[in-house]
Protein backbone atom coordinates (compact mmCIF):
# COMPACT_ATOMS: atom_id res chain seq x y z
CA UNK A 1 0.00 0.00 0.00
CA UNK A 2 2.94 2.22 1.50
CA UNK A 3 4.70 1.79 -2.19
CA UNK A 4 1.63 1.80 -4.67
CA UNK A 5 0.73 5.30 -2.84
CA UNK A 6 4.30 6.70 -2.99
CA UNK A 7 4.54 5.84 -7.03
CA UNK A 8 1.20 7.79 -7.03
CA UNK A 9 2.39 10.54 -5.48
CA UNK A 10 5.67 10.49 -7.35
CA UNK A 11 3.27 10.29 -10.87
CA UNK A 12 1.17 13.93 -9.40
CA UNK A 13 4.02 15.15 -9.01
CA UNK A 14 6.20 14.98 -12.23
CA UNK A 15 2.23 15.88 -13.70
CA UNK A 16 2.02 18.86 -11.16
CA UNK A 17 5.16 20.41 -13.13
CA UNK A 18 3.47 20.80 -16.42
CA UNK A 19 1.01 23.59 -15.66
CA UNK A 20 -1.32 26.52 -17.08
CA UNK A 21 -2.07 29.48 -14.40
CA UNK A 22 -2.95 32.78 -13.92
CA UNK A 23 -0.92 34.92 -11.71
CA UNK A 24 -2.07 38.76 -11.00
CA UNK A 25 0.41 41.09 -9.20
CA UNK A 26 -0.43 42.93 -7.38
CA UNK A 27 -3.90 41.42 -5.46
CA UNK A 28 -5.07 44.76 -3.83
CA UNK A 29 -4.78 47.99 -5.80
CA UNK A 30 -6.31 51.36 -5.99
CA UNK A 31 -9.16 52.17 -8.69
CA UNK A 32 -6.56 54.20 -10.42
CA UNK A 33 -3.89 51.47 -10.12
CA UNK A 34 -2.64 48.96 -12.74
CA UNK A 35 -2.89 45.58 -12.84
CA UNK A 36 -1.02 42.89 -14.46
CA UNK A 37 -2.31 39.79 -15.74
CA UNK A 38 -0.40 36.56 -16.65
CA UNK A 39 -1.41 33.43 -18.15
CA UNK A 40 1.88 31.57 -17.51
CA UNK A 41 2.43 27.92 -19.33
CA UNK A 42 5.25 25.62 -17.78
CA UNK A 43 6.98 23.03 -19.74
CA UNK A 44 4.07 22.23 -21.73
CA UNK A 45 2.99 22.66 -25.44
CA UNK A 46 0.62 25.68 -26.04
CA UNK A 47 -1.69 26.46 -28.58
CA UNK A 48 -5.24 28.44 -29.48
CA UNK A 49 -4.82 30.42 -26.63
CA UNK A 50 -7.74 32.47 -26.03
CA UNK A 51 -8.26 35.71 -23.82
CA UNK A 52 -11.33 35.42 -21.46
CA UNK A 53 -13.59 38.35 -21.14
CA UNK A 54 -12.47 41.00 -18.36
CA UNK A 55 -16.00 42.33 -17.12
CA UNK A 56 -15.19 45.53 -14.90
CA UNK A 57 -11.47 46.01 -16.36
CA UNK A 58 -10.24 48.00 -19.47
CA UNK A 59 -7.67 46.51 -21.06
CA UNK A 60 -4.44 49.01 -21.30
CA UNK A 61 -2.35 46.66 -23.27
CA UNK A 62 -1.81 43.27 -24.83
CA UNK A 63 -1.92 40.95 -24.91
CA UNK A 64 1.62 40.39 -25.00
CA UNK A 65 3.54 37.07 -25.56
CA UNK A 66 6.79 35.96 -24.01
CA UNK A 67 8.67 32.59 -24.27
CA UNK A 68 12.00 31.78 -22.02
CA UNK A 69 13.80 28.60 -21.46
CA UNK A 70 16.42 28.72 -18.61
CA UNK A 71 19.04 26.25 -18.78
CA UNK A 72 20.84 25.47 -15.59
CA UNK A 73 22.85 22.33 -15.80
CA UNK A 74 20.90 19.22 -16.91
CA UNK A 75 17.63 21.11 -15.47
CA UNK A 76 15.52 22.57 -18.87
CA UNK A 77 12.67 24.97 -17.89
CA UNK A 78 10.54 26.34 -20.60
CA UNK A 79 7.91 29.24 -19.87
CA UNK A 80 5.21 31.01 -22.05
CA UNK A 81 3.50 33.92 -20.48
CA UNK A 82 0.60 35.39 -22.10
CA UNK A 83 0.02 39.19 -20.16
CA UNK A 84 -2.55 41.94 -20.41
CA UNK A 85 -2.48 45.23 -17.90
CA UNK A 86 -6.28 46.11 -16.70
CA UNK A 87 -6.87 48.99 -14.83
CA UNK A 88 -10.55 48.66 -12.67
CA UNK A 89 -13.82 50.49 -13.52
CA UNK A 90 -15.47 49.37 -9.95
CA UNK A 91 -14.37 49.34 -6.67
CA UNK A 92 -14.58 46.01 -4.26
CA UNK A 93 -13.64 42.40 -5.14
CA UNK A 94 -13.51 41.64 -8.86
CA UNK A 95 -12.44 38.38 -10.07
CA UNK A 96 -10.09 37.97 -12.83
CA UNK A 97 -11.14 34.89 -14.92
CA UNK A 98 -8.97 32.22 -16.32
CA UNK A 99 -8.21 31.97 -19.83
CA UNK A 100 -8.63 29.02 -22.43
CA UNK A 101 -5.85 26.97 -24.62
CA UNK A 102 -4.69 23.71 -26.06
CA UNK A 103 -2.13 22.78 -23.65
CA UNK A 104 -0.53 19.35 -25.17
CA UNK A 105 -3.62 19.16 -27.28
CA UNK A 106 -5.73 18.96 -24.93
CA UNK A 107 -8.45 21.86 -24.03
CA UNK A 108 -7.93 23.24 -20.65
CA UNK A 109 -8.97 26.13 -18.81
CA UNK A 110 -6.26 28.28 -16.07
CA UNK A 111 -7.75 29.36 -12.29
CA UNK A 112 -9.52 32.29 -11.77
CA UNK A 113 -8.21 34.47 -9.48
CA UNK A 114 -9.86 37.24 -6.71
CA UNK A 115 -8.23 40.79 -6.35
CA UNK A 116 -9.48 43.77 -4.42
CA UNK A 117 -10.08 47.45 -5.71
CA UNK A 118 -9.78 50.12 -2.63
CA UNK A 119 -11.92 53.26 -2.77
CA UNK A 120 -8.89 55.30 -2.77
CA UNK A 121 -6.47 56.49 -5.94
CA UNK A 122 -3.25 54.01 -4.90
CA UNK A 123 -2.48 51.66 -2.87
CA UNK A 124 1.44 51.80 -1.96
CA UNK A 125 3.91 49.28 -0.32
CA UNK A 126 2.03 46.19 -2.14
CA UNK A 127 4.85 43.85 -3.17
CA UNK A 128 4.33 42.52 -7.19
CA UNK A 129 2.03 38.79 -6.11
CA UNK A 130 4.60 37.31 -8.51
CA UNK A 131 7.87 38.73 -6.85
CA UNK A 132 9.41 36.25 -3.57
CA UNK A 133 10.53 38.42 -1.12
CA UNK A 134 14.74 38.48 -1.32
CA UNK A 135 17.71 39.11 1.08
CA UNK A 136 19.71 42.14 0.90
CA UNK A 137 21.70 42.26 -2.01
CA UNK A 138 24.33 44.32 0.11
CA UNK A 139 23.75 45.98 3.48
CA UNK A 140 27.50 47.20 4.93
CA UNK A 141 29.92 47.15 2.34
CA UNK A 142 33.10 45.35 2.72
CA UNK A 143 36.66 46.21 3.39
CA UNK A 144 37.28 47.40 -0.42
CA UNK A 145 35.13 50.41 -0.78
CA UNK A 146 34.29 53.86 -2.22
CA UNK A 147 33.99 56.37 0.34
CA UNK A 148 30.19 57.44 0.73
CA UNK A 149 28.57 60.63 2.04
CA UNK A 150 25.79 59.80 4.38
CA UNK A 151 25.28 62.99 5.74
CA UNK A 152 22.59 65.67 4.54
CA UNK A 153 23.30 69.02 4.41
CA UNK A 154 20.12 71.36 5.02
CA UNK A 155 18.25 72.55 2.31
CA UNK A 156 19.56 69.33 -0.06
CA UNK A 157 16.76 66.74 -1.30
CA UNK A 158 17.21 63.37 -0.20
CA UNK A 159 15.96 61.55 -3.34
CA UNK A 160 17.80 63.61 -5.60
CA UNK A 161 21.27 62.81 -3.91
CA UNK A 162 20.23 59.05 -4.01
CA UNK A 163 19.28 58.89 -7.89
CA UNK A 164 22.85 60.86 -8.22
CA UNK A 165 24.56 58.43 -7.05
CA UNK A 166 23.16 55.32 -7.27
CA UNK A 167 21.63 54.16 -10.24
CA UNK A 168 21.02 50.40 -12.00
CA UNK A 169 22.81 49.64 -15.33
CA UNK A 170 22.55 46.56 -18.05
CA UNK A 171 25.65 45.48 -19.87
CA UNK A 172 25.94 43.44 -22.54
CA UNK A 173 28.76 41.58 -24.41
CA UNK A 174 27.80 42.72 -28.43
CA UNK A 175 25.51 45.34 -28.74
CA UNK A 176 24.33 43.04 -32.12
CA UNK A 177 24.61 39.42 -32.56
CA UNK A 178 23.04 36.89 -35.27
CA UNK A 179 20.09 34.93 -34.38
CA UNK A 180 21.80 31.54 -31.93
CA UNK A 181 24.63 33.51 -31.19
CA UNK A 182 24.98 33.77 -27.09
CA UNK A 183 25.85 37.43 -25.54
CA UNK A 184 26.29 37.76 -22.08
CA UNK A 185 23.28 40.19 -20.41
CA UNK A 186 24.94 41.54 -16.81
CA UNK A 187 22.95 43.85 -14.43
CA UNK A 188 24.51 45.88 -11.64
CA UNK A 189 24.17 48.04 -8.59
CA UNK A 190 26.32 50.69 -8.85
CA UNK A 191 26.62 53.12 -5.92
CA UNK A 192 28.16 55.92 -3.81
CA UNK A 193 25.75 55.65 -0.96
CA UNK A 194 25.61 53.21 1.72
CA UNK A 195 22.00 51.09 1.60
CA UNK A 196 20.09 48.61 2.23
CA UNK A 197 19.09 47.00 -1.45
CA UNK A 198 17.27 44.14 -2.76
CA UNK A 199 15.68 42.75 -5.74
CA UNK A 200 11.50 42.96 -6.08
CA UNK A 201 11.54 42.36 -9.89
CA UNK A 202 13.38 40.53 -11.86
CA UNK A 203 13.43 40.92 -15.70
CA UNK A 204 10.88 38.32 -18.37
CA UNK A 205 12.91 37.75 -21.46
CA UNK A 206 10.95 37.03 -24.96
CA UNK A 207 12.12 35.52 -27.64
CA UNK A 208 15.37 33.95 -26.40
CA UNK A 209 16.88 31.25 -24.28
CA UNK A 210 17.85 32.17 -21.22
CA UNK A 211 20.72 30.38 -18.99
CA UNK A 212 21.49 31.71 -15.76
CA UNK A 213 25.44 32.61 -14.66
CA UNK A 214 24.47 34.18 -11.73
CA UNK A 215 26.53 33.45 -8.70
CA UNK A 216 26.49 32.36 -5.59
CA UNK A 217 28.71 34.28 -3.81
CA UNK A 218 28.31 37.88 -3.72
CA UNK A 219 29.98 39.89 -6.65
CA UNK A 220 31.44 43.29 -5.57
CA UNK A 221 34.17 45.20 -6.85
CA UNK A 222 34.59 49.05 -8.05
CA UNK A 223 34.34 50.67 -11.55
CA UNK A 224 34.77 53.63 -12.54
CA UNK A 225 31.74 55.39 -14.57
CA UNK A 226 31.40 59.01 -15.88
CA UNK A 227 34.82 59.60 -14.32
CA UNK A 228 33.66 59.00 -10.65
CA UNK A 229 34.38 55.46 -8.66
CA UNK A 230 31.60 53.23 -7.63
CA UNK A 231 30.78 50.37 -5.57
CA UNK A 232 28.95 47.76 -8.19
CA UNK A 233 27.25 44.34 -7.13
CA UNK A 234 26.22 42.07 -9.73
CA UNK A 235 22.36 41.69 -9.56
CA UNK A 236 22.00 39.17 -12.33
CA UNK A 237 24.30 37.69 -15.05
CA UNK A 238 23.17 35.56 -18.01
CA UNK A 239 23.58 34.32 -21.33
CA UNK A 240 20.65 34.66 -23.75
CA UNK A 241 20.56 33.04 -27.10
CA UNK A 242 18.45 34.96 -29.60
CA UNK A 243 16.02 32.41 -31.64
CA UNK A 244 14.62 35.33 -34.00
CA UNK A 245 16.07 38.03 -35.89
CA UNK A 246 14.95 41.86 -35.06
CA UNK A 247 15.34 43.76 -31.65
CA UNK A 248 16.18 41.29 -28.76
CA UNK A 249 15.05 43.96 -25.68
CA UNK A 250 16.55 43.49 -22.00
CA UNK A 251 13.53 44.58 -19.71
CA UNK A 252 14.36 46.33 -16.54
CA UNK A 253 15.44 44.44 -13.06
CA UNK A 254 13.74 46.69 -10.19
CA UNK A 255 15.78 47.29 -6.80
CA UNK A 256 14.32 48.92 -3.98
CA UNK A 257 16.45 50.79 -1.95
CA UNK A 258 16.67 52.23 1.86
CA UNK A 259 19.02 54.68 2.62
CA UNK A 260 19.71 56.48 5.86
CA UNK A 261 21.30 59.96 6.33
CA UNK A 262 22.44 61.38 9.30
CA UNK A 263 21.99 65.56 9.86
CA UNK A 264 24.85 67.32 9.25
CA UNK A 265 26.98 68.27 11.67
CA UNK A 266 26.05 64.92 13.21
CA UNK A 267 29.07 63.14 14.46
CA UNK A 268 27.55 60.45 17.50
CA UNK A 269 29.83 57.14 17.11
CA UNK A 270 29.38 54.15 19.07
CA UNK A 271 32.04 52.02 20.97
CA UNK A 272 33.07 50.68 17.83
CA UNK A 273 33.71 54.14 15.66
CA UNK A 274 30.34 54.08 13.64
CA UNK A 275 28.08 56.67 13.39
CA UNK A 276 25.10 56.30 16.07
CA UNK A 277 23.18 59.36 15.75
CA UNK A 278 19.56 59.54 14.94
CA UNK A 279 18.67 58.77 11.44
CA UNK A 280 16.28 59.89 8.41
CA UNK A 281 15.53 57.20 6.18
CA UNK A 282 14.58 57.12 2.69
CA UNK A 283 13.16 53.78 0.19
CA UNK A 284 13.91 54.79 -3.05
CA UNK A 285 13.14 52.09 -5.86
CA UNK A 286 15.43 52.25 -9.43
CA UNK A 287 15.18 50.24 -12.49
CA UNK A 288 17.50 50.02 -15.52
CA UNK A 289 16.93 51.45 -18.43
CA UNK A 290 16.14 48.86 -21.24
CA UNK A 291 19.11 47.61 -23.49
CA UNK A 292 18.33 46.31 -27.14
CA UNK A 293 20.32 44.15 -29.09
CA UNK A 294 19.97 43.90 -33.03
CA UNK A 295 19.99 40.14 -33.83
CA UNK A 296 20.90 40.04 -37.59
CA UNK A 297 19.74 36.43 -39.67
CA UNK A 298 22.10 34.22 -40.45
CA UNK A 299 23.07 34.49 -44.42
CA UNK A 300 22.02 31.75 -46.81
CA UNK A 301 23.59 29.07 -46.39
CA UNK A 302 25.20 27.73 -50.28
CA UNK A 303 27.90 25.45 -49.20
CA UNK A 304 27.76 21.95 -49.41
CA UNK A 305 26.24 18.96 -46.96
CA UNK A 306 24.12 20.14 -44.24
CA UNK A 307 24.06 23.56 -41.50
CA UNK A 308 23.76 21.71 -38.14
CA UNK A 309 21.97 24.85 -36.99
CA UNK A 310 25.15 25.51 -34.13
CA UNK A 311 26.44 29.15 -33.96
CA UNK A 312 29.57 29.36 -32.42
CA UNK A 313 33.08 28.52 -32.61
CA UNK A 314 33.37 24.55 -32.17
CA UNK A 315 36.00 21.34 -32.59
CA UNK A 316 34.65 17.99 -33.19
CA UNK A 317 35.91 14.79 -31.97
CA UNK A 318 34.83 11.17 -33.01
CA UNK A 319 36.21 7.95 -30.66
CA UNK A 320 35.29 4.30 -30.15
CA UNK A 321 34.87 4.49 -26.48
CA UNK A 322 36.22 0.44 -25.60
CA UNK A 323 39.68 -0.21 -27.27
CA UNK A 324 38.81 -3.75 -28.46
CA UNK A 325 35.49 -4.83 -30.42
CA UNK A 326 33.56 -8.20 -30.65
CA UNK A 327 30.68 -9.97 -32.72
CA UNK A 328 28.36 -10.57 -29.89
CA UNK A 329 28.83 -7.71 -27.57
CA UNK A 330 27.49 -3.82 -27.92
CA UNK A 331 29.92 -1.53 -28.57
CA UNK A 332 29.82 2.32 -28.61
CA UNK A 333 31.02 5.14 -30.28
CA UNK A 334 31.45 8.79 -29.15
CA UNK A 335 30.67 11.79 -30.61
CA UNK A 336 31.95 15.13 -29.02
CA UNK A 337 31.15 18.61 -30.05
CA UNK A 338 32.86 21.15 -28.01
CA UNK A 339 33.40 25.28 -28.08
CA UNK A 340 31.77 28.72 -27.37
CA UNK A 341 28.06 29.07 -28.62
CA UNK A 342 25.14 27.79 -28.82
CA UNK A 343 24.57 24.00 -29.40
CA UNK A 344 21.51 23.94 -27.91
CA UNK A 345 19.65 22.92 -31.11
CA UNK A 346 21.87 19.92 -32.06
CA UNK A 347 21.03 16.75 -32.61
CA UNK A 348 22.82 13.69 -33.63
CA UNK A 349 23.95 13.87 -37.09
CA UNK A 350 23.72 11.34 -39.77
CA UNK A 351 26.94 8.55 -39.71
CA UNK A 352 27.39 6.51 -42.70
CA UNK A 353 27.98 2.95 -40.82
CA UNK A 354 30.16 0.46 -42.69
CA UNK A 355 27.90 -2.90 -44.36
CA UNK A 356 27.60 -5.54 -41.44
CA UNK A 357 27.12 -2.88 -38.31
CA UNK A 358 24.25 -1.38 -37.08
CA UNK A 359 23.43 1.48 -34.90
CA UNK A 360 20.82 2.25 -32.48
CA UNK A 361 19.05 4.97 -30.29
CA UNK A 362 22.03 7.07 -29.12
CA UNK A 363 22.20 8.87 -25.85
CA UNK A 364 23.22 12.47 -25.58
CA UNK A 365 24.60 14.75 -22.65
CA UNK A 366 25.69 17.88 -22.30
CA UNK A 367 28.02 19.94 -20.10
CA UNK A 368 28.62 24.04 -19.28
CA UNK A 369 31.37 25.38 -18.19
CA UNK A 370 29.67 28.99 -16.78
CA UNK A 371 33.07 29.80 -14.99
CA UNK A 372 34.75 29.81 -18.46
CA UNK A 373 34.56 33.45 -20.04
CA UNK A 374 33.37 32.88 -22.60
CA UNK A 375 31.15 30.51 -21.48
CA UNK A 376 31.69 27.16 -23.28
CA UNK A 377 29.79 23.91 -24.00
CA UNK A 378 30.28 20.28 -25.13
CA UNK A 379 27.42 18.01 -26.26
CA UNK A 380 28.56 14.31 -26.26
CA UNK A 381 26.29 11.26 -28.12
CA UNK A 382 27.33 7.76 -27.02
CA UNK A 383 26.09 5.94 -30.13
CA UNK A 384 25.40 2.15 -29.11
CA UNK A 385 26.30 -0.38 -32.24
CA UNK A 386 26.83 -4.20 -33.04
CA UNK A 387 28.70 -5.98 -35.99
CA UNK A 388 27.35 -9.08 -37.03
CA UNK A 389 30.65 -10.33 -38.37
CA UNK A 390 34.42 -10.37 -37.73
CA UNK A 391 36.80 -8.31 -39.45
CA UNK A 392 37.90 -4.79 -40.51
CA UNK A 393 35.29 -1.97 -40.63
CA UNK A 394 36.30 1.29 -42.30
CA UNK A 395 34.38 4.25 -41.00
CA UNK A 396 34.07 7.13 -43.70
CA UNK A 397 34.86 10.99 -42.27
CA UNK A 398 32.13 12.76 -40.12
CA UNK A 399 31.78 16.10 -41.44
CA UNK A 400 29.86 19.18 -39.50
CA UNK A 401 28.92 22.44 -40.37
CA UNK A 402 28.73 25.48 -38.17
CA UNK A 403 28.21 29.27 -38.33
CA UNK A 404 31.17 31.22 -37.28
CA UNK A 405 30.00 34.43 -36.38
CA UNK A 406 33.32 36.30 -35.88
CA UNK A 407 34.36 35.16 -39.31
CA UNK A 408 30.95 35.67 -40.52
CA UNK A 409 30.73 32.59 -42.62
CA UNK A 410 30.02 29.13 -42.22
CA UNK A 411 32.89 26.70 -41.24
CA UNK A 412 32.78 22.72 -42.65
CA UNK A 413 35.44 20.05 -40.95
CA UNK A 414 35.40 16.80 -40.66
CA UNK A 415 37.38 14.11 -38.48
CA UNK A 416 39.47 11.16 -40.25
CA UNK A 417 38.21 8.13 -41.32
CA UNK A 418 39.11 5.36 -39.20
CA UNK A 419 39.58 1.82 -38.92
CA UNK A 420 37.51 -0.69 -36.47
CA UNK A 421 38.86 -4.52 -36.13
CA UNK A 422 36.26 -6.40 -34.65
CA UNK A 423 37.18 -9.90 -33.37
CA UNK A 424 35.10 -12.94 -32.57
CA UNK A 425 33.49 -12.67 -29.21
CA UNK A 426 33.53 -15.15 -26.80
CA UNK A 427 31.39 -18.63 -27.42
CA UNK A 428 27.94 -18.96 -26.49
CA UNK A 429 26.79 -22.15 -25.22
CA UNK A 430 23.46 -21.97 -27.51
CA UNK A 431 22.19 -22.93 -31.01
CA UNK A 432 23.81 -20.25 -33.36
CA UNK A 433 21.57 -18.03 -34.27
CA UNK A 434 21.29 -16.31 -37.75
CA UNK A 435 22.50 -13.04 -39.00
CA UNK A 436 18.70 -12.13 -39.30
CA UNK A 437 18.44 -12.61 -35.71
CA UNK A 438 21.57 -10.55 -34.44
CA UNK A 439 19.51 -7.80 -33.93
CA UNK A 440 16.65 -9.48 -32.25
CA UNK A 441 19.01 -11.06 -29.86
CA UNK A 442 20.55 -7.49 -28.83
CA UNK A 443 17.05 -6.56 -28.18
CA UNK A 444 16.35 -9.70 -25.86
CA UNK A 445 19.75 -8.79 -23.51
CA UNK A 446 18.46 -5.25 -23.61
CA UNK A 447 15.11 -5.87 -22.13
CA UNK A 448 16.45 -8.03 -19.66
CA UNK A 449 18.69 -5.50 -18.54
CA UNK A 450 15.79 -2.74 -18.57
CA UNK A 451 13.53 -5.46 -16.85
CA UNK A 452 16.30 -5.92 -14.10
CA UNK A 453 16.79 -2.13 -14.05
CA UNK A 454 13.07 -1.55 -13.21
CA UNK A 455 13.25 -4.53 -10.93
CA UNK A 456 16.02 -2.65 -8.97
CA UNK A 457 13.98 0.39 -8.59
CA UNK A 458 11.22 -0.88 -7.46
CA UNK A 459 13.09 -2.61 -4.78
CA UNK A 460 14.74 0.57 -3.69
CA UNK A 461 12.12 2.37 -3.84
CA UNK A 462 10.27 0.10 -0.98
CA UNK A 463 13.07 -0.03 0.57
CA UNK A 464 13.30 3.55 0.85
CA UNK A 465 9.76 4.00 1.79
CA UNK A 466 9.96 1.65 4.52
CA UNK A 467 12.82 3.14 6.16
CA UNK A 468 12.22 6.76 5.33
CA UNK A 469 10.87 7.37 8.98
CA UNK A 470 13.44 5.94 11.04
CA UNK A 471 15.49 9.16 12.38
CA UNK A 472 19.02 8.45 12.76
CA UNK A 473 20.94 8.82 15.63
CA UNK A 474 23.05 12.23 16.87
CA UNK A 475 26.46 13.03 15.23
CA UNK A 476 27.71 12.66 19.38
CA UNK A 477 26.80 8.88 19.57
CA UNK A 478 30.07 8.17 16.78
CA UNK A 479 32.22 10.07 19.38
CA UNK A 480 31.16 7.80 22.07
CA UNK A 481 34.10 5.32 23.02
CA UNK A 482 32.02 2.63 22.70
CA UNK A 483 30.63 4.16 19.50
CA UNK A 484 30.96 0.32 17.93
CA UNK A 485 28.23 -1.10 20.18
CA UNK A 486 26.02 1.41 19.55
CA UNK A 487 26.85 1.53 15.40
CA UNK A 488 28.53 -1.53 14.84
CA UNK A 489 28.28 -1.73 11.16
CA UNK A 490 28.55 2.30 10.35
CA UNK A 491 32.16 4.45 10.27
CA UNK A 492 31.72 7.84 11.11
CA UNK A 493 31.99 9.35 7.61
CA UNK A 494 29.83 7.00 6.44
CA UNK A 495 27.56 8.56 9.93
CA UNK A 496 28.06 11.91 8.29
CA UNK A 497 27.00 11.10 5.22
CA UNK A 498 23.68 9.58 6.35
CA UNK A 499 23.21 12.77 9.05
CA UNK A 500 23.20 15.01 5.63
CA UNK A 501 20.86 12.56 3.85
CA UNK A 502 18.66 12.98 6.90
CA UNK A 503 18.76 16.73 7.12
CA UNK A 504 17.72 16.66 3.28
CA UNK A 505 14.82 14.47 4.63
CA UNK A 506 13.65 17.46 6.56
CA UNK A 507 13.68 20.38 4.17
CA UNK A 508 9.92 20.90 3.08
CA UNK A 509 10.02 23.99 0.21
CA UNK A 510 7.74 27.07 0.91
CA UNK A 511 5.62 28.76 -1.32
CA UNK A 512 8.59 31.17 -1.15
CA UNK A 513 11.74 28.61 -2.53
CA UNK A 514 14.50 31.08 -2.20
CA UNK A 515 15.07 29.43 1.52
CA UNK A 516 14.33 26.03 0.65
CA UNK A 517 17.37 26.49 -2.03
CA UNK A 518 19.80 27.75 0.48
CA UNK A 519 19.59 25.22 2.69
CA UNK A 520 19.82 22.25 0.12
CA UNK A 521 23.25 23.71 -1.56
CA UNK A 522 24.53 24.22 2.06
CA UNK A 523 23.84 20.36 2.57
CA UNK A 524 24.97 19.16 -0.11
CA UNK A 525 28.23 21.04 -0.16
CA UNK A 526 28.64 19.87 3.21
CA UNK A 527 28.58 16.80 2.46
CA UNK A 528 31.16 17.00 -0.30
CA UNK A 529 33.29 18.66 2.75
CA UNK A 530 33.18 16.04 5.11
CA UNK A 531 32.78 12.92 2.78
CA UNK A 532 35.59 13.61 0.28
CA UNK A 533 37.31 16.94 1.93
CA UNK A 534 36.32 18.55 -1.51
CA UNK A 535 34.80 22.01 -2.47
CA UNK A 536 32.14 22.00 -5.69
CA UNK A 537 34.89 23.22 -7.51
CA UNK A 538 36.63 19.93 -7.31
CA UNK A 539 33.59 17.72 -8.48
CA UNK A 540 35.18 17.37 -12.07
CA UNK A 541 38.05 16.15 -10.48
CA UNK A 542 36.75 13.67 -7.98
CA UNK A 543 34.99 12.55 -10.72
CA UNK A 544 37.78 11.81 -13.16
CA UNK A 545 39.80 9.97 -9.84
CA UNK A 546 36.87 7.94 -9.00
CA UNK A 547 35.40 7.56 -12.54
CA UNK A 548 31.97 5.20 -10.59
CA UNK A 549 30.84 8.18 -8.91
CA UNK A 550 30.72 10.67 -11.89
CA UNK A 551 27.61 10.22 -12.85
CA UNK A 552 26.12 11.16 -9.41
CA UNK A 553 28.94 13.34 -9.23
CA UNK A 554 27.33 15.09 -12.46
CA UNK A 555 24.11 15.06 -11.14
CA UNK A 556 24.91 16.83 -7.91
CA UNK A 557 26.65 19.08 -10.11
CA UNK A 558 23.47 20.38 -11.80
CA UNK A 559 21.36 20.62 -8.42
CA UNK A 560 23.67 22.72 -6.72
CA UNK A 561 23.42 24.96 -10.33
CA UNK A 562 19.33 24.87 -10.22
CA UNK A 563 20.32 26.22 -5.99
CA UNK A 564 21.94 29.04 -7.18
CA UNK A 565 18.99 29.58 -9.73
CA UNK A 566 16.31 29.17 -7.31
CA UNK A 567 18.08 31.37 -4.32
CA UNK A 568 18.10 34.35 -6.18
CA UNK A 569 15.52 33.77 -8.76
CA UNK A 570 11.74 32.44 -7.92
CA UNK A 571 11.96 30.24 -11.20
CA UNK A 572 10.68 26.84 -9.17
CA UNK A 573 7.82 26.45 -7.88
CA UNK A 574 7.35 24.00 -4.87
CA UNK A 575 6.24 20.66 -6.55
CA UNK A 576 9.69 21.36 -8.34
CA UNK A 577 11.56 21.86 -5.01
CA UNK A 578 10.37 18.13 -3.95
CA UNK A 579 11.27 16.68 -6.93
CA UNK A 580 14.80 18.32 -6.39
CA UNK A 581 15.25 16.95 -2.93
CA UNK A 582 14.50 14.07 -3.59
CA UNK A 583 16.73 13.74 -6.39
CA UNK A 584 19.12 14.58 -3.81
CA UNK A 585 18.19 12.15 -1.65
CA UNK A 586 18.21 9.09 -4.23
CA UNK A 587 22.20 10.54 -5.34
CA UNK A 588 23.63 10.99 -2.21
CA UNK A 589 21.69 7.12 -1.33
CA UNK A 590 23.71 6.13 -4.61
CA UNK A 591 26.52 7.35 -3.37
CA UNK A 592 26.57 5.87 0.00
CA UNK A 593 26.36 2.33 -1.74
CA UNK A 594 29.29 2.81 -3.97
CA UNK A 595 31.77 4.44 -1.44
CA UNK A 596 31.43 2.83 1.94
CA UNK A 597 33.54 3.74 4.40
CA UNK A 598 35.63 6.20 2.33
CA UNK A 599 36.59 9.33 4.22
Amino acid sequence: MKLRLFIVLMAWQVASAQSFSTRVSPKILGKEDILQVEYVADNVSIDQFNLPRFINWTILSGPNVSNSKVISGSAVKEQTIYSVMLQPQIVGVIIIPGASALINNKPQQSNQVSVQVKNVAHVGGQPSANVQPQTPLFDLLGAREVPTNQSLKKGENAVEKIKSNLFVRVETSRQSCYVGEPIIATYKLCTRLKSKSKVIKQPSFSGCTVMELTNSYQDQHIERINGQDYNVFVVRKLQLTPLDAGLLVLPPTVVENTVSFYPAGDSQRDFFGNRSGPTEDHVVTLQNKPVIVRVLPLPAFAGGGVFSGAVGNFSIDLHPMEPNFTTNGTNHLSLTIEGVGNLQPIELPNINWPKGMEAFEATESQQTDKESNPVTTRKIFSIPFVANKMGNYVLPPFTFTWFDPNARKFITKSTPSFLLRVMPGSKILVTKPSTANNYGNFQQRLFVLLGGGVLAVIIGIAWYSGTRRAKLPPVIAVQQKDSASVIPTMSQSQFLGREFIYRIHQLEPAENTSPFYRELNKNIKSYLLDRFNIQPAAINTLAVNKPFLAEPLNVLKGLMENCTLGMYTPVFSMVEATQHRLLAIETLETMERSVPGMV
